[in-house]
């Protein structure tokens, strides 16, 4: 007790108040119920003050916040960058897939061009060589024309330069000689008349033989010609039919090419819708799976622990969410719902398996909570009335699909008193009248996630719909990697769709190219078909003609060698008649018969004059064959031309090679790009998809941070209004205190200090606790009446 001035009135302290007590019990219980009010409201404030730490963790929520929103921005910054490249890259793609299209494009026709020249070549060669051997030929022809004309006309100067024999008689011998021979030749004149005629026939004779022979010669000659132009028909027609036939090939070719082009074509364009709907299917489902995204990796760590827990801790299962697929997606929110809190339950085998699980969580400080449910647990079977409540009404155990039956009983435990309906209205009528009639209590889950329970409160479960989700999440995986999948099928399928039409293109035209040649070849042969046949006709006419010919002929040399036998005959009588005659001559000639000798002169003359004749002939033939062999020479193609033909075809096929290897070599190096900027636009691709995630999820991380703030601040808002209450409290006890002029003691200043103070508490009351602690004054009781003075130092 402090010493205090005993004449102030009313007493400052509560001792000095004590010397007052008894003018008024009253009063001093007054005084003491102030002072312990007031001390109560003071401690409570102390103690529910937290407002400076909780601005801290404010501030600092805001620090963190500001840092996941730059990191965003920067994230962001860095998205629009990939997207850039990613873009070019995938410019860089469609510019290289239109290059190589430009290349194939060039490259078939090329190609078309150098299998052109290459046969081209190859008909040149043959034409060569044809037309070197028959060069060759006529030269040997010519050659030996030339060798017999030449051989023809030396005989024929021989035989001129040779003297005729003659009779070596003097005049009075030829005198006498002609004397003789004109009686021999009146004796003899009826023979002599005889031979004459024969002579005369066989001259005929002989013209007609040499006519046939001309005749037979010039049938063959033309037989000749005829075979030699038919081998040559039939020889074009055998390579006009196999050019034909390695043309129609091709055609055949080419069109199954083409077919199975346009087939490959048509599929991918039928594969390609069918891909762009399944992509967009497959998205679709990926977008309505991304409302879950932020539970699948929830989801994910908790599989992770649960899948080390069973490593650690044997009879461990599995989520019983995760032990069960629900068929009909439309039910899948309700089935979500009806499971509620059951469906993050671990199955174990037993209490004593989820115990050592228990134990194994202890070990794991960031594992969470985690609820276990043995399998041993007893449970009841699905009441058989929940099946029979209508179409609109099923049981939920019947909605599901369990992965294994050894699970049934655990899920009748979690569904087996719950229907799902398909609306609010057949859930009430089900739950308010069905199931009071049968003496059944159930819970009712409708499709929209709406539930009433056995009590009849019904209520809406808001996180059911994210509990659906969790069917999609499951599946997010599987969609990804079979987006990735389709993703690349589909740019396969348009490699094949930008270069396939260039393609179909080229084989379009080689086929109307080949088209082309099959029709003026086939015209073609036709047109030799119509010659051979006439060659044919020709040659069995002219075969016929020899042959009657020289049938002929062998009569007429018949009748010949009969006609010569007679003359000779004849002949041989004729010079028996006349030995008589010329004997004495002959003798004094000093020759057997001189009449013989001068037959025999006459005969050799006359041989001499048919050889003449005959060699005549025959070098006028001969000249004849050698102008038409000269003159076949000069249609004859010029070995030099077509060897200049072939020149030029193969410098124009080393050019095409070249184009052909340039082109190649420049496909190859499309192709190389082409898989390299694919390769750049997938890992930019990767990159981008990654950026999204990890913006989404520092996205999320900023919405965790940003309600966490908002929370703080609430806190922190609840707190001042709590402290401000009290405050609120502690001035109307002080304004009651100078209502009734009860002076109470203050550590610091006096009672008259209090009414701005008051004004400023109702302000400040009225602002619903926007003061923060260092605006709002505290008061503190004290025993001591000595303090500096003025409102400036209150606290």
């Amino acid at each position: 007790h402090h010493h205090h001035h005993a004449t102030t009135d009313p007493p400052a302290c509560v001792l000095c108040v004590c010397q007052y007590a008894k003018k008024g019990q009253k009063q001093l219980f007054r005084l003491l119920c102030i002072d312990s009010n007031l001390q109560k409201l003071c401690e409570k404030i102390e103690g529910k003050d937290d407002s400076p730490g909780l601005q801290s963790r404010l501030e600092e929520a805001q620090t963190t916040m500001e840092e996941a929103a730059a990191q965003v921005k920067e994230l962001e910054k860095s998205k629009a960058a990939l997207h850039i490249e990613a873009t070019k890259a995938a410019k860089a793609v469609t510019r290289i897939r239109n290059e190589l299209k430009d290349i194939a494009s060039e490259l078939t026709p090329t190609q078309q061009r150098l299998e052109f020249a290459e046969k081209q070549k190859v008909e040149l060669e043959a034409k060569l060589k044809k037309e070197a051997e028959k060069s060759e030929s006529l030269e040997k022809r010519i050659q030996k024309l030339e060798e017999l004309i030449k051989e023809s006309e030396e005989r024929l100067a021989a035989i001129r330069q040779q003297e005729p024999r003659d009779l070596d008689m003097t005049r009075e011998q030829e005198d006498e000689y002609e004397r003789i021979k004109e009686i021999a030749e009146r004796e003899t004149a009826p023979a002599r008349q005889s031979r004459s005629h024969h002579q005369k026939d066989l001259s005929e004779l002989k013209s007609k033989i040499n006519a046939v022979e001309t005749d037979i010669q010039d049938g063959e000659s033309k037989l000749k010609r005829l075979e030699g132009e038919l081998e040559k028909a039939l020889e074009e027609k055998s390579n006009t039919e196999q050019h034909i036939q390695q043309r129609t090939t091709d055609l055949d070719t080419a069109r199954n090419e083409l077919q199975d082009k346009s087939n490959t074509f048509d599929t991918a364009l039928k594969r390609k819708g069918e891909l762009e709907q399944r992509i967009q299917a497959l998205n679709d489902k990926k977008m309505s799976c991304s409302a879950s995204k932020r539970m699948i990796e929830k989801e994910r760590e908790q599989q992770r622990l649960i899948a080390e827990m069973k490593e650690h801790v044997p009879g461990v299962h599995d989520k019983l969410f995760n032990l069960q697929s629900c068929p009909q997606h439309k039910l899948r929110v309700a089935v979500a719902a009806a499971l509620g809190k059951w469906a993050d339950h671990v199955v174990v085998n037993d209490y004593e398996t989820a115990k050592r699980a228990i134990e194994f969580l202890k070990k794991k400080p960031k594992a969470g909570q985690m609820d276990f449910l043995p399998l041993n647990t007893k449970t009841k079977k699905t009441d058989p009335r929940l099946r029979d409540f209508g179409s609109k009404c099923r049981a939920a155990i019947d909605c599901i699909q369990v992965k294994d039956e050894a699970y049934r009983g655990i899920f009748e435990k979690a569904l087996g008193d719950t229907v799902i309906t398909d609306d609010l209205e057949e859930g009430r009528r089900i739950a308010f009248q069905v199931c009071p009639a049968q003496n059944l209590r159930v819970r009712v889950v409708t499709h929209r996630a709406e539930i009433i329970k056995k009590n009849g409160n019904m209520s809406v479960d808001s996180s059911a719909g994210e509990g659906g989700g969790r069917f999609e999440a499951s599946e997010l995986e599987a969609i990804e990697t079979e987006l990735e999948a389709l993703t690349k099928e589909y740019g396969d399928i348009a490699h094949i769709e930008l270069t396939g039409s260039g393609e179909r293109e080229a084989l379009e035209r080689k086929i109307r190219q080949l088209e082309t040649i099959i029709q003026t070849q086939s015209t073609r042969l036709d047109q030799l078909g119509v010659s051979i046949k006439g060659k044919e006709r020709d040659r069995s006419k002219t075969t016929d003609i020899v042959k009657n010919d020289k049938a002929k002929l062998d009569q007429l040399n018949k009748q010949r060698e009969e006609c010569e036998a007679k003359i000779e005959q004849l002949s041989n009588e004729i010079l028996e008649s006349e030995k008589g005659h010329f004997a004495e001559l002959s003798a004094a000639l000093g020759v057997d018969d001189v009449r013989k000798l001068d037959d025999d002169i006459r005969k050799e003359k006359k041989r001499r004059e048919e050889d003449e004749s005959k060699l005549q002939r025959q070098i006028a033939k001969n000249k004849t064959d050698l102008a038409n062999c000269q003159r076949t020479r000069q249609t004859v193609g010029d070995p030099a031309k077509l060897q200049a033909s072939v020149d030029k075809v193969e410098s124009d096929m080393i050019a095409l090679k070249e184009k052909e290897g340039k082109l190649k070599k420049d496909k190859m190096d499309k192709e190389g790009r082409l898989k390299d900027k694919e390769k750049q636009a997938k890992e930019k691709k990767d990159a981008q998809d990654k950026h999204d995630k990890d913006i989404k999820k520092h996205r999320e991380t900023l919405r965790v941070k940003q309600k966490a703030k908002t929370e703080l601040e609430n806190e922190l808002a609840s707190a001042r209004k709590r402290i401000n209450q009290c405050y609120v409290e502690m001035v109307d006890i002080i304004r009651q205190c100078l209502m009734e002029q009860v002076k109470i003691p203050l550590t610091v200043g006096s009672m008259d200090a209090f009414r701005p103070l008051l004004d400023e508490v109702e302000v400040l009351d009225r602002v619903a606790g926007a003061a923060t602690p260092s605006q709002t004054p505290s008061l503190t009781l004290n025993d001591s009446h000595d303090a500096p003075e003025g409102f400036d130092a209150l606290q």
